[in-house]
């Protein structure tokens, strides 16, 4: 039986996310949640599912955005889901190209971008015919984009090991911070969705932590996440702070904590993660950056009490989620590197982005974009 594709309502949600979750290739970009996270006036989530024989082998969470003057484009982030060592992958990705150029290819619909999670730098089976061998990519229409959208350099820490040997991976100014920390005192609570306080706490300072160094999303986006992917097990907000405590007394408080924060407390740093089954992700952080806050090395600790907490839940490995390539110190994401880097991940390059055209104005805006591009942030041009 061939191929079948079929658009997912809402009455097959739980069957869209625990695709999503359990799969080796899922993202939590593809939840459904984060469909609704994004959607807005210009957002619009289509959900499309690969069957085979009636079972699912593919899940594209499409994310359909309207441009000026009735334009449009599709972009569909860390996906498709697809099992991209297996050698039908293929075969599923052109089933779901021919679906979407058959439905939605117009003037005014410009491409299709697709952000595989395909590994450069580790060749697998059914990857090869993809990163490996031009003439496949070319079969199916897909030209590369000349930037990512998500960071295509990234480091993923194994959390399967012992917690000893996660330690001894990390550089040794690494495992001094986190022990600093502790000796400081500094302790991290944990929001599951319970409390937002929590998260316009992380988002103030969040908030402060972007000025003059990147674009911050909106707090419509962490209250949406708060509300839809918490409850749901989907994401967590996790804040390190230096309690209240009597002049020379340590604190009685256990390293982790649930609920609010003391009074008095002082926060240092925060993260918020989203999460599959088997993968953790750092997404967004915040810091206080005055001298006093950043000895007492509460983002160290932060992180470490993360890998902890995912690792006891059976998540696998954390992704760090964006490195500069190469360690380029010209890069705008130097600075950031040379603080994840100290925890041992291994470095993972991806494909990158994809585009199949839908638009005979492709070229032409894919020309524009480039040359806008160059003339903001040449950096991120690969």
């Amino acid at each position: 039986m061939a191929l079948q594709i079929k658009v997912f309502d809402q009455n097959l949600r739980s069957t869209w996310n625990e695709f999503v979750a359990n799969h080796p290739f899922g993202s939590p970009l593809q939840y459904w949640e984060w469909g609704e996270v994004k959607r807005s006036a210009v957002w619009r989530p289509i959900r499309l599912g690969i069957f085979d024989n009636h079972q699912l082998v593919g899940a594209a969470q499409i994310l359909r955005r309207q441009l000026p003057m009735g334009f449009s484009l599709f972009y569909c982030p860390r996906g498709p889901v697809i099992s991209w060592n297996d050698d039908k992958s293929i075969e599923i990705l052109s089933t779901l190209l021919k679906s979407v150029k058959q439905d939605y290819a117009s003037w005014r619909t410009l491409f299709f971008r697709l952000e595989p999670p395909i590994i450069n730098n580790q060749p697998r089976t059914g990857i090869d015919a993809v990163q490996d061998k031009q003439s496949t990519i070319n079969n199916q229409q897909l030209f590369p984009y000349f930037k990512s959208i998500q960071p295509s350099h990234t480091a993923i820490v194994d959390l399967t090991a012992a917690k000893e040997e996660i330690l001894y991976r990390m550089d040794k100014d690494t495992r001094y911070g986190i022990r600093r920390g502790a000796r400081e005192g500094v302790r991290v609570v944990k929001d599951g969705g319970g409390s937002l306080g929590l998260w316009k706490q992380f988002y103030k300072m969040y908030k402060e932590t972007a000025q003059g160094a990147f674009v911050h999303r909106p707090w419509r986006q962490f209250e949406k996440i708060f509300r839809l992917m918490a409850p749901r097990g989907q994401a967590e907000l996790f804040l390190s702070f230096l309690p209240p405590r009597p002049s020379g007394q340590k604190s009685h408080l256990p390293f982790v904590i649930t609920g609010n924060l003391p009074e008095g407390a002082r926060l240092i740093a925060g993260a918020v993660i989203l999460k599959t089954k088997l993968r953790g992700y750092y997404l967004w952080g915040a810091s206080k950056i005055t001298p006093e806050i950043k000895s007492l090395f509460g983002a160290y600790i932060l992180q470490w009490e993360i890998m902890q907490s995912l690792k006891e839940e059976g998540v696998k490995s954390y992704d760090l989620w964006g490195v500069a390539p190469n360690d380029n110190p010209k890069h705008s994401w130097s600075g950031h590197t040379l603080f994840k880097k100290g925890f041992g991940g291994k470095r993972i390059n991806y494909l990158g982005c994809l585009d199949l055209p839908l638009s005979p104005l492709y070229r032409l805006y894919h020309a524009a974009d480039y040359a806008r591009q160059k003339l903001l942030k040449p950096d991120l041009i690969e």
